[in-house]
Order: C-alpha cells, then structure tokens, then sequence
C-alpha cells in the first residue's frame, strides 16, 4: 500500500460548489418547517442572571422561545454521548473509564465560554427567529466568574 500521507486527494465535491450547485441543509424546505436562531453569550465566563424572552415571544411569527431552565422543565436533558459507544468509546491510560460531563443544550445558569448558547427562539422564518434573537439579545449576566 502506497503512502498517502502528504499526498493530493482527488476532490469530486468540488465542481457542484463551484459553479453553485451544492445543496446545503439551509436549502431544504419542509412543510410547517420552523427555524431556530440561537442566542449566545458574549462573556466567557459569568453567571446568568435573567433571561427575558417577553420581546421575542411577542415578535410576528415567533412560536416559541426557550431558555436552559425551560429545556429541562419539559423533560429534555443531556445530550448523549459518544464517548462511551464503540467505535469512540475513550478510556484513561489504566483502561478505566474517562469521566463523563453532562453536555446541555443550552446553559442553565453559568456561561463557561464566550458563544455558549443560553436560549433559542424558534419561528417560522428565518428572518422572525433572528429578529426575535436581537429582542433576547437582554441577558442579564449578573457577575463574571474570577
């Protein structure tokens, strides 16, 4: 077997992107689709103090908008992990298994890192649910974390 370390790949995807046929996930439309924009911290690290969704709930064509504390009132918890399914199952150096930290979809009370979501607002257009993000865009972040 020859080694390909190093070594140009032949591309076949690159011609649909160039000339613009590629298909992105933002292309496809489904019937009663909804769209959902994200809200995320701007600090990288600090305590969430409240979220207030009343603007963004009362946008036109906003169904919904949902915080941490609201994902897990509802019954949606952890997001699963991989890292104890085979083929990705990771171990220390002894064999044991490596600790799992609870992953959320979004952050209930502290932001660990800038970008980290704290809610979602949910529309039927694209346009509402980024307008409704703007109207959430009030997060009150009570103190950074030294």
């Amino acid at each position: 077997m020859t080694n390909l370390v190093g070594q140009p790949l032949p591309r076949i995807e690159d011609c649909r992107f160039l000339t613009g046929a590629g298909k992105f996930t933002d292309d496809l439309q489904a019937e009663n689709q909804l769209y959902v924009a994200v809200v995320r911290s701007p600090h990288a690290h600090a305590r969430i103090g409240a979220i207030d969704l009343g603007e963004a709930l009362a946008t036109a064509n906003v169904v919904g908008a949902f915080t941490g504390v609201d994902l897990r009132e509802s019954g949606i918890g952890v997001i699963p992990s991989s890292t104890r399914t085979e083929p990705f199952r990771l171990v220390n150096r002894d064999g044991s298994e490596m600790a799992l930290a609870d992953q959320y979809p979004l952050a209930e009370h502290k932001v660990r890192f800038a970008g980290e979501a704290v809610a979602f607002v949910v529309a039927e257009t694209s346009l509402a649910a980024r307008r409704g993000r703007l109207h959430t865009a009030r997060v009150g972040h009570r103190d950074r974390c030294r």
